[in-house]
């Protein structure tokens, strides 16, 4: 397992202890699945034992895969930014939902998003800060009954 994604799990099985997501839901956590991604990423087993032992882990790696970035396309004034940016391989005719960005080494940041170009064309997929991202989940958690939204955050 790669550094990156066992940092990742540490800092998610954090959040899901101080959370709590498993108190006062509505939401059945143990009805998620786990997204084909996961299997693709980790070893069968420990998505198993995640679904298993912390599902909330498993609700927010497939809210991570699927809400982490957004592409765009940039005009062609943007050719410098564009040449500067770090560049990751996806194919061009892949749907954004088949998308394992799990399968890459990124360089993320807490503060301030990502910019990653897709190959060499002139799309761009840009990661949202940890910041943001956070703040997405516990919409996303509050969307879903897991979130006591009287909370100040």
């Amino acid at each position: 397992m790669r550094k990156s994604m066992l940092m990742l799990t540490y800092v998610f099985i954090f959040m899901s202890v101080v959370f709590n997501l498993n108190a006062q839901n509505s939401f059945d956590l143990q009805s998620v699945k786990p997204d084909s991604r996961l299997v693709d990423a980790f070893d069968l087993s420990f998505v198993n034992r995640i679904q298993k032992e912390n599902p909330a882990l498993v609700l927010y790696y497939n809210f991570y895969l699927d809400s982490a970035y957004y592409i765009s396309v940039l005009p062609a004034d943007k050719n410098e930014f564009l040449s500067n940016l770090k560049s990751i391989d996806v194919d061009d005719n892949i749907e954004t939902s088949e998308i394992n960005i799990l399968m890459y080494k990124l360089d993320l940041n807490f503060e301030q998003r990502s910019y990653y170009r897709i190959g060499n064309s002139d799309r761009v997929m840009i990661f949202y800060s940890g910041k943001e991202l956070n703040e997405k989940f516990n919409d996303y958690r509050a969307s879903l009954g897991l979130l006591n939204t009287n909370v100040v955050r």
